[in-house]
């Protein structure tokens, strides 16, 4: 199975943070189109594309509605399945209910088997820092990857990992604001499964891997992350899968 990952286009408003020195960071969310375009051919190849969150840059109700509607015209040259994470930029200033009026998904978390593996997408965001999942949806992953004959990959907005935020301009000093509250009882309801192969999130804006009791924690780059020279990173995860092997590739669209 082929996967592409995408994360925190942050679509419309171009952002930049001032941090210490002449250093900036930030994210050039106008820019995605015009790279966006220059990959869809490429992922039209693989088998499943997903968006882990934080599609637009939160600046208000009306502002985001627009923009959001905008962000996913731009999927419709795209031929493979495609899923969309809640982000919480996503969140700030629209319901669950419209956003999932926007993309016709039927819950903000779900279930499903492609090519020989189960599909599991999570609702991360929910209320106030440190992120967390709530006991409902808890409890029904439990049972689903109870239920699943096939190995599991599991997609959500936050990272539940134990990456630093030491060199992360964006967490630096606020790792509550960059991990799920519950990230050590989540991962032990993947390794109890038994079936959890890859977890794959956003967030960060940076690339991370990790491997914790046989389990591989992906963090997906942001798509539009400036490269430090004035450019968006245009950073993508190509994820090559079959039942033993999982070879992970990291790619850049340039303008």
């Amino acid at each position: 199975m082929k996967l592409f990952l995408i994360s925190d286009v942050h679509f419309g408003k171009d952002v930049a943070y001032p941090t210490s020195g002449n250093e900036s960071f930030g994210t050039l969310g106008s820019k995605f189109p015009a790279i966006f375009s220059k990959i869809v051919q490429k992922l039209n190849e693989a088998d499943l594309l997903v968006n882990l969150g934080d599609g637009i840059s939160a600046q208000s109700q009306e502002i985001d509605s627009i923009a959001y509607k905008r962000f996913l015209e731009h999927f419709k040259e795209v031929k493979i399945p495609v899923y969309h994470i809640i982000g919480n930029h996503d969140t700030t200033n629209l319901t669950r209910g419209q956003l999932m009026k926007l993309t016709g998904q039927q819950n903000t978390y779900f279930s499903f088997d492609k090519n020989g593996f189960h599909h599991v997408m999570l609702d991360s965001k929910w209320k106030g820092y440190p992120e967390a999942i709530d006991n409902e949806q808890i409890s029904w992953l439990k049972d689903d990857l109870k239920k699943t004959k096939y190995a599991s990959i599991i997609y959500m907005h936050y990272p539940c990992d134990e990456q630093s935020a030491e060199n992360n301009p964006f967490f630096r000093g606020h790792e509550n604001w960059l991990f799920l509250r519950q990230k050590k009882d989540l991962r032990k309801i993947f390794e109890e499964s038994g079936n959890a192969k890859l977890v794959a999130f956003g967030h960060s804006h940076y690339f991370n891997l990790q491997k914790i009791n046989n389990i591989i924690y992906l963090n997906a780059p942001s798509f539009t992350q400036t490269d430090g020279k004035g450019n968006p990173a245009g950073a993508y995860l190509e994820v090559m899968m079959n039942s033993s092997i999982i070879n992970i590739d990291t790619r850049n669209i340039k303008l």
